[in-house]
């Protein structure tokens, strides 16, 4: 018996085709048309009962229509109906008026009187009251009543500002009523508003400075802090006698993260969306306490260490005040209010967000150089526009090299024999392609091992790198450099941002100077992560296991150094940037590693990784 295998493989198929469709058809069967079936029922009911609904109201109306037609034609009309109710308007108007008038006159008597200007007014100088008109001259549409009620308008304006200001003044005095205070004119902050009258103690010494601008903004403790409260809103007052309080109980070596609006209280203050509580303080959070400044001589203080986090309450659509939750050990709440932006600052630290800290010791200070930024000149600016061709590709990487790089005199190869070198110097070779598709990792070890006994190898791609490319370039110390159409060579990868900095260092002058500032910092920084703060290593595991029972100061402690290792990789660029914003922004990422060890009691940036006191045993230990 003969036996096709053509005829046994088509029917194989057949069978597979027909028992896909026999699934289809079931599936759709039993679970698909139930369920159209159901929803298209549930819409059609859905729009009957809404028909009859509307049926039956419209019914119902023209019923009620006809009812008050038959009612209205068969009662006598009302003349001049219009007229009745302006005149009904303005007679409640008129009696509101006067309510409000002899509640002005009962709470205006209990404080003084305060201009708008904010000086005190005796009771010759109130502004005389005049009579609300009556329903007789306010009837009518002639002018002198419009006139009259504009004018009420105006006055009942006033009356508001006034108590206001009253008022203002009348919880001043409450607070401090022990003292004999002296009224102080406004003092403006410098960002377009100005801050409430400040009330001294009669007394002390006002010679020195009492605008918290000019105590705070300059103070390297508080500076940061300070410029991101005045954007802040809603946001209290600050007195100058707030801030000399202040900067009197920051903890040495320490600084303010934030300052906020606080309360402390037995229960959850109330307040209105959008609004502080009105028995909120002005406070300051440093990294080891709180700060609440008084009526007294010195500030009441707060350990961190103290104040455990309960929850926190982001901002919505109808409340822009978020807050924080604390409770102390007394059992009491402690609330801490900001914006959107910094509430979470309260428990979870500044670290990764502050850009002014005061200066460490353990932290070099940097060069002294000028902040004249420096413009593009015949050796910084590329001749080349555009890249078009390889020719144009291979000019572009031997001025790159001989130009930014500072490899002077490299030369191209040229010939057909080049042995994948395209441009060679005495301390490096580079070679470039210009292809469709990304650079893979055969041609990076092919340039690696071109000449081996160099110590820079480059590679310029106008296509880019694949990932195995870049992990063999890494693993290898290669280069890697991408040339963009438009004649713009970026770096890719750690080995050529090293080889930018060595290119400005070669150039000498102040590029030399920022140039090896940045890698000492950057040395410094990635050191200190490797011996403090590399997660899942032992070393991260030693520093938890020491600080185990200050595990949220550590938590915040380590934002701090994980803030400096990002400054460290996303940061402005040598001739892009003033020589200033350079230096700033790597002095800041110095100063913020230094100060994680400075709160852990480590030093910095250490010699050597920190070793667990316990660690799980291997076989290596008993062998």
């Amino acid at each position: 018996m003969s036996y096709n295998r053509g005829d046994a493989g088509r029917r194989r198929n057949t069978e597979r085709i027909t028992h896909g469709a026999t699934s289809k058809v079931i599936y759709f069967l039993f679970f698909v048309l139930p369920r159209l079936v159901f929803w298209y029922t549930v819409k059609f009911i859905a729009a009957a009962t809404w028909h009859l609904i509307t049926l039956t109201v419209t019914n119902a109306g023209l019923r009620r229509q006809t009812k008050d037609t038959q009612a209205v034609a068969s009662s006598p009309p009302i003349a001049d109906d219009t007229e009745q109710f302006f005149a009904e308007k303005r007679r409640r108007r008129s009696s509101a008026m006067k309510e409000w008038d002899h509640e002005w006159a009962q709470l205006s008597d209990a404080g003084p009187k305060q201009s708008v200007e904010g000086t005190v007014l005796g009771p010759e100088q109130r502004p005389a009251k005049k009579e609300p008109p009556n329903e007789q001259t306010s009837s009518g549409d002639d002018y002198r009543a419009e006139h009259a009620r504009r004018a009420l308008q105006l006055r009942f304006h006033d009356d508001v500002v006034k108590l206001h200001a009253a008022r203002i003044a009348q919880m001043q005095e409450k607070a401090r009523p022990e003292k004999q205070m002296e009224v102080q004119p406004a003092l403006d902050t410098g960002t377009g508003h100005r801050t409430v009258a400040q009330h001294l103690p009669a007394g002390r010494n006002n010679s020195a400075p009492t605008d918290p601008e000019q105590l705070l903004a300059n103070d390297p403790r508080t500076m940061w802090a300070w410029a991101e409260y005045r954007e802040r809103r809603p946001a209290l007052p600050v007195s100058g006698e707030d801030a000399r309080q202040v900067l009197s109980a920051i903890p040495s070596g320490d600084h303010v993260e934030i300052f906020g609006a606080v309360t402390v209280t037995e229960d959850y203050p109330e307040r209105s969306n959008n609004v502080l509580p009105r028995e909120a303080r002005f406070a300051a959070r440093t990294f080891q306490c709180w700060i609440l400044p008084s009526s007294g001589p010195q500030p009441e203080t707060i350990p961190a260490s103290s104040t455990h986090w309960y929850s926190s309450e982001s901002t919505s659509m109808v409340d822009r005040v978020a807050e924080s939750h604390f409770t102390l050990p007394d059992h009491r709440h402690f609330y801490a209010y900001a914006d959107q932006k910094s509430y979470k600052w309260f428990h979870d630290g500044v670290g990764r967000s502050i850009l002014r800290l005061p200066d460490n010791p353990l932290a070099p200070a940097p060069p002294e150089v000028g902040t004249i930024r420096r413009g593009p000149t015949s050796e910084s600016a590329s001749p080349i526009r555009l890249v078009g061709d390889w020719r144009t590709a291979e000019d572009l990487a031997l001025w790159h090299m001989s130009g930014p790089l500072g490899f002077f005199g490299s030369q191209l190869t040229g010939g057909v024999s080049d042995r994948g070198v395209d441009v060679e110097h005495p301390e490096a070779v580079a070679q470039v392609k210009m292809q469709a598709n990304p650079v893979g990792s055969p041609l990076i070890r092919q340039l690696r091992g071109a000449q081996p006994h160099l110590t820079n190898h480059l590679f310029y791609s106008t296509s880019g790198y694949t990932r195995a490319a870049s992990a063999e370039a890494s693993e290898s110390g290669v280069a890697l450099f991408t040339l963009d159409g438009d004649a713009t060579v970026r770096p890719n990868g750690a080995h050529a941002a090293r080889l930018i900095l060595d290119g400005h260092m070669r150039h000498g002058g102040d590029d030399a100077l920022v140039a090896g500032y940045i890698k000492s910092v950057t040395e410094r920084v990635r050191k200190a992560q490797a011996n403090y703060g590399s997660m899942n290593t032992d070393a991260w595991l030693a520093v938890y296991e020491a600080f185990e029972d200050e595990r949220h100061q550590l938590q915040r402690a380590e934002n701090y150094l994980k803030g400096a290792v990002d400054a460290i990789k996303r940061h402005p660029r040598i001739g892009a940037d003033t020589h200033k914003a350079v230096l700033s922004h790597f002095r800041n990422a110095d100063l913020g590693a230094a100060y994680f060890c400075h709160v852990l009691g480590l030093p910095y940036p250490g010699d050597k990784p920190l070793t667990r006191a316990y660690r799980r045993s291997t076989a290596a230990d008993f062998y």
